[in-house]
């Protein structure tokens, strides 16, 4: 199983995480102009194309936004992690988790799905557009990971869903500049002791 485990590791560093090319990864290089200004890319229909740039954007936070694909392989490896931790913890046939389609906790069940999300409330309740790389020729997003609760078992209580403050990427339309903002984000579900 170890040998299978590190083929899989392997083949998915190669793929994702070594660069191949020029490392744009079908990026255009900003353009300048005669005067040496910034040329904002005319095809560039995102909300801040109005103030910057689609390559620097790319240039300046690599690896925040993932193609579909590279999404697709983060899971995978997350997959195989999971498997792993959980069969070292001595649970050696993973078929006996109940609630397979969440994540198997014994008092309330969570399940978790990506999303694209292009507008959140941050943690004062103020509307945010979330940044994403839509008009890239491989179009790459900031995936928000959230939760919901799909069961309750032995939980002698309420099955609440608890949110956490992730931090994201997001356009600023009265400033108009990136920055980083606090969202608050469906996370995990809790078994909440409720008296009376």
């Amino acid at each position: 199983m170890h040998i299978i485990l590190f083929a899989c590791y392997l083949i998915v560093f190669r793929v994702y995480c070594l660069p191949t090319g020029d490392g744009n990864q079908g990026i255009d290089v900003i353009n300048m102009d005669t005067d040496g200004e910034k040329e904002i890319e005319k095809d560039c229909t995102d909300i801040w194309c109005e103030s910057y740039s689609l390559s620097e954007v790319h240039q300046m936070y690599k690896g925040l936004f993932m193609t579909e694909y590279e999404l697709f392989l983060q899971q995978f490896m997350f997959d195989i992690d999971r498997d792993y931790i959980l069969y070292k913890e001595g649970i050696k046939n993973l078929g006996q988790i109940d609630g397979s389609q969440g994540d198997g906790d014994s008092c309330c069940v969570t399940k978790q799905s990506t999303h694209i999300q292009y507008t959140m409330q941050n943690i004062f309740g103020q509307t945010r557009h979330i940044v994403h790389l839509t008009s890239a020729p491989q179009p790459k997003y900031q995936y928000i990971t959230q939760a919901k609760c799909i069961g309750k078992r032995k939980c002698d209580g309420l099955c609440v869903l608890e949110d956490t403050v992730r931090t994201v990427l997001v356009y600023d339309t009265i400033r108009r500049q990136l920055t980083f903002d606090q969202l608050l984000v469906p996370t995990y579900c809790s078994c909440k002791r409720v008296s009376g």
